[in-house]
């Protein structure tokens, strides 16, 4: 294993758009209202989505 140096500069570099957002709740509900081809496999380990901040 190497370091790769700064990450996000490394993303920015590519091109790829990085947010930082407090849930991914809302994402959760657009994938699941529409026809993505796309999952949140992860989104179990998230907060429960009626915990307050």
């Amino acid at each position: 294993m190497s370091p790769l140096g700064n990450l996000v500069e490394l993303h920015a570099k590519a091109g790829i758009e990085l947010r930082l957002v407090p849930t991914l709740w809302p994402v959760v509900d657009l994938v699941n209202d529409d026809r993505w081809d796309f999952s949140i496999v992860r989104i179990a380990n998230a907060v429960p989505r009626d915990a307050k901040s």
